[in-house]
This record gives structure tokens, C-alpha cells and sequence, in this order.
């Protein structure tokens, strides 16, 4: 589902977002009826803009508006749960009660790297790359691991093999 839709009145429209400062994750996914482990999506699209992506890396913004999305997020749902609000799923407000298992999945979207002629320039950028993205997962498994919510880092060609289900680029 959707979960920060902001085109239809849905739960984080109309239960959540009026609260100043709060976020949410952009899907949350999950094999009903049990739930046993519910994932919370984020999408970032930084294609053309990686001097933006680098400047919220050092700034370690971008790691801690995903982590917020996802605590609010758990937040808004286990208090969905609690309400019985209609608008959540009930037996997606049965598994926020239980509590399941929570697998945050940023996707975070990148120019493809540009090729050189020389094979050394390459293999710097293919691995700059990677140490960045290595960093990225590192930090987010840090800050949400002691809360029990686990995180995977994603591309649209590189998705988990455990997922279950698949992206498409709109």
C-alpha cells in the first residue's frame, strides 16, 4: 500500500501528517493475512542529482530522514492498531500489535556510473561508489537495528532475492 499518499485521504494523510514533523515511509508491503514481516519502503531518486546526494551524505541528512520515516511509520501503525482505525488494514493493525518482523528497504536510485576510457578510472569510480553505498547501509543498520527493524539498501536492477515481489521505474 501506499502509505504517505497525499492524493487520497488514507490513514498518514489524515491521522498523521497533521502532526507537525511527522514522516512516513512511501510503501509498506507484506504477505497478508499474518504479516510475519511487513517492509517499509523508502524511495529516493537521485538520478541527475548526485552533487545533492553527496552534500546530504556529508551532512548525514539523508540517513536520518530515512530512519525517522521509518520509526514514524511503526509509530502510525502500532497507534493505527491501537485505534482500530479503518483506514489501516485490520490484519495489518494485528501485525503492528504483535509485533512482526520490520524490514526497512531504502531505494535509492543513482546515475549510472559514466564510463572512461581508462579501465583504472573506472574501477576508482565503480568502487567509490560502492564504499558510498556501503556507508549508507552501514548507517542505517546501526540507528535501526537496537529498535528491531532490520534494512537493506536497493537499487531497481539489484533487488533483495528474499523481497518476494518487484519494482518498475514509472
Amino acid at each position: 500500500m501506499k502509505y504517505d499518499d497525499r492524493t487520497k485521504p488514507g490513514f498518514y494523510k489524515t491521522r498523521m501528517e497533521v502532526i507537525d514533523g511527522t514522516k512516513g515511509v512511501d510503501f509498506i508491503a507484506g504477505q497478508p493475512p499474518h504479516f510475519t514481516q511487513v517492509w517499509l519502503l523508502e524511495v529516493k531518486d537521485f538520478r541527475e542529482y548526485q552533487a545533492e546526494l553527496d552534500a546530504e551524505l556529508k551532512a548525514g541528512t539523508l540517513v536520518l530522514e530515512v530512519v525517522q520515516k521509518a520509526v514514524h511509520t511503526c509509530a502510525g501503525l502500532y497507534l493505527a492498531a491501537c485505534g482500530k482505525h479503518e483506514l489501516i488494514p485490520a490484519d495489518l493493525r494485528a501485525a503492528a500489535l504483535r509485533p512482526p518482523q520490520w524490514k526497512l528497504v531504502l531505494f535509492l536510485q543513482q546515475d549510472p556510473l559514466p564510463d572512461s576510457p581508462h579501465e583504472q578510472t573506472n574501477k576508482k569510480a565503480v568502487h567509490n561508489r560502492v564504499v558510498q553505498r556501503q556507508d549508507i547501509a552501514k548507517k542505517l543498520r546501526a540507528k535501526l537495528k537496537p529498535l528491531g527493524i532490520g534494512s537493506e539498501l536497493a537499487e531497481l536492477d539489484h533487488l533483495p532475492k528474499n523481497a518476494g515481489w518487484m519494482v518498475t521505474s514509472a
